[in-house]
This record gives structure tokens, C-alpha cells and sequence, in this order.
């Protein structure tokens, strides 16, 4: 049998904790970051459900760089994508059954200033002054037709048929499946 022995080095944790390294000549490479959310319409077509969190999903890429060797101030660039819609239905108000779908693009550029100069340590609050422009696009759609092109009517039931509700007999309408746009 062979005896193991093994050395090992103190190391004192503490200092390494209280140690200040401090970085020369840094590189900053640019910051890519993604985000989720939802778009809701809140407008003059009033949709059934109306809270913070039920719309339709949306994506931004969001890519910031700083400019310059003092970082004061910084270059960002975004894209969104998304989808916005509406639907009303009113049981008693025939007219107030609307519906729109439109996809959503938007391109922008915005350029920050942050006052580093003024502001050395770190502070709780960093103020900065931002310029920017944006282009949003759209082009909404509406729903007046069904599948097949023919028009459809809304009645107070609450059904979508393919006659007028004020038809001379009711019984020769066919409820129509809802479709969304």
C-alpha cells in the first residue's frame, strides 16, 4: 500500500472579494436582445374582451451599440412584427358587427445621449436624452364577404347567415360559419 499525500494552497476568499480589477482598453461588442408581448387595438371597433394580456402576439429584435471610447452615448436599431385585429358583436345594434385583421411592421432607429460626464458612479436613476424615427406599416383588412364571396348578414340571434334578418322566410336562411380574417 502507498501512501497519498496532497498539498493543497490556502486561499483566502475574502480578498479576492474586496480586489478592484480594472479592464485598460474594453471592447463593447453590440447587445442583441428579442422580446414577446401582445397587441391590442383600442379603438373605434370595440373588441369582445378588452384586458392587459389577451391580443395578438408581436416580436421586436432590439440591437443597441454604444458609440465612441467614454460610451455616452449609444445607436439603437428595431423591428417589430406582429399581428393587430378587432371584433365587435352587438345583439342589438346590427350594424356594430365589425371585424379587422392587418399585420403590423415597424422599423426604427433611435440615438441616446447619457450624460456620462455629469454622472461617474453609478447612480440609482441614469437620465439620457434619445432621438429618434420610426415607420410603422399596416394595411388592414375587413371582413365583408364569406369563403365563397357572397355576403352575409348578422342577425339578433347572434348567428351569421346568408340572408338579411328582415327576409320574407326566415326559415330559408343558413347559419354560416364564423370566419376569422
Amino acid at each position: 500500500m502507498v501512501p497519498l499525500l496532497g498539498y493543497g494552497q490556502e486561499i483566502n476568499y475574502d480578498s479576492l472579494l474586496l480586489r478592484i480589477d480594472t479592464v485598460e482598453n474594453p471592447q463593447y461588442k453590440p447587445v442583441v436582445s428579442f422580446s414577446y408581448g401582445v397587441l391590442s387595438f383600442h379603438g373605434d371597433v370595440k373588441n369582445s374582451i378588452v384586458a392587459p394580456v389577451i391580443g395578438n402576439q408581436a416580436g421586436r429584435v432590439n440591437v443597441s451599440t454604444f458609440i465612441g471610447k467614454k460610451r455616452y452615448y449609444v445607436a439603437n436599431f428595431n423591428f417589430l412584427i406582429g399581428r393587430l385585429s378587432g371584433n365587435e358583436y352587438s345583439y342589438g345594434d346590427l350594424s356594430r358587427n365589425l371585424n379587422f385583421s392587418t399585420g403590423l411592421y415597424s422599423v426604427g432607429a433611435s440615438f441616446e445621449y447619457r450624460f456620462g460626464h455629469l454622472f461617474r458612479e453609478p447612480f440609482l436613476v441614469r437620465p439620457y436624452l434619445s432621438v429618434g424615427i420610426e415607420s410603422l406599416n399596416f394595411s388592414t383588412k375587413g371582413d365583408l364577404l364569406d369563403a365563397n364571396e357572397k355576403e352575409y348578414f348578422y342577425w339578433p340571434d347572434g348567428t351569421i347567415r346568408d340572408l338579411p334578418y328582415d327576409t320574407p322566410d326566415p326559415s330559408q336562411a343558413i347559419i354560416l360559419p364564423a370566419r376569422k380574417v
